[in-house]
């Protein structure tokens, strides 16, 4: 059926939009100074909620006829939210949350590393995460699985303070694929966090640099890749496959992102060498199982 607006329609749904940019910006000026992201997230929904009411039919965006279950991070769906409803995952969670600087909710993204993990938990071989930051998702995996009380190690691999610009391809910086000031030295705020865990291993330096440095890990059953360009994920993948064993999981985080398609194309390459593909999640996610 078609959709159109009279004049005064049109009208009236600009002055509701500019309330409604006008309340989520009221938010942006109360952040702190130097919650930069905190401030892009509000500016950007601002300006998605005016297209969206200004043009419901013309925007990009879909919107999913409701009741929701679901709205956050990448998308909004009508389906059960009951693994995440678990006292376990809520936990689990609010813990990472707590220390991230995710700068929004991601609960679905998070739920799906903590699924992976304990399904890794039943397989042969330790977990490594490359891309840490403040260790908001490698805290969430811990809380789950109860991970102090295995015999597994999880190796925690990370420069600590952001990307480094000679990894980055020319694409990669014409898309801006991370904002300056994202990711601010956390190296210190980080070993003392996992230093009451005998079996998790922060381990500093940038990928492929510091592969060499990790030692005793000859199989991988868990591993998370969330560097944010392709060089060091490629390299994390080549460095990885090998290791890990049959059943085994690997997360990549930014894989289905709009602005990562340059990290999605290589590892694609890569992945239909070993003669397989990767699975691309709803969250944004991609899934890649042995």
């Amino acid at each position: 059926m078609a959709f159109s607006l009279t004049g005064k329609q049109q009208e009236e749904l600009e002055e509701l939009s500019s309330k409604v940019a006008d309340l989520l910006m009221s938010y942006h000026s109360s952040l702190a100074d130097n919650d930069n992201r905190g401030k892009r997230v509000a500016k950007f929904k601002a300006e998605l909620i005016k297209k969206i009411i200004t043009n419901p039919r013309g925007h990009k965006m879909d919107i999913v006829p409701g009741p929701l279950t679901y709205i956050e991070d990448l998308f909004g769906t009508r389906a059960s939210t009951h693994s995440m409803e678990s006292e376990r995952f809520i936990d689990a969670y609010s813990s990472a949350k707590a220390i991230s600087n995710w700068g929004r909710d991601i609960r679905w993204r998070c739920y799906t590393v903590c699924w992976a993990a304990e399904h890794a938990m039943n397989i042969e071989g330790d977990f490594i995460e490359f891309g840490v930051d403040r260790g908001g998702l490698s805290t969430a995996v811990i809380s789950y699985t109860n991970f102090e009380k295995t015999d597994k190690n999880f190796f925690l691999v990370d420069t600590y303070q952001g990307l480094v610009e000679d990894y980055i391809s020319e694409k990669e910086q014409e898309l801006n694929i991370v904002a300056d000031g994202r990711y601010p030295d956390c190296w210190d705020e980080v070993s003392n966090r996992f230093s009451k865990y005998d079996n998790v291993k922060p381990i500093r330096g940038a990928v492929p640099d510091v592969l060499p440095e990790i030692e005793n890990l000859d199989k991988v059953s868990y591993c998370s890749i969330d560097m944010n360009c392709a060089a060091p994920e490629v390299a994390a993948l080549e460095y990885v496959w090998p290791k890990l064993s049959n059943g085994g999981l690997i997360i990549f985080d930014d894989y289905g992102f709009p602005k990562h398609q340059v990290q999605r194309d290589s590892l694609d390459e890569i992945a239909s060498g070993f003669g397989r593909s990767i699975y691309t999640l709803p969250t944004g996610q991609g899934l890649l199982v042995k």
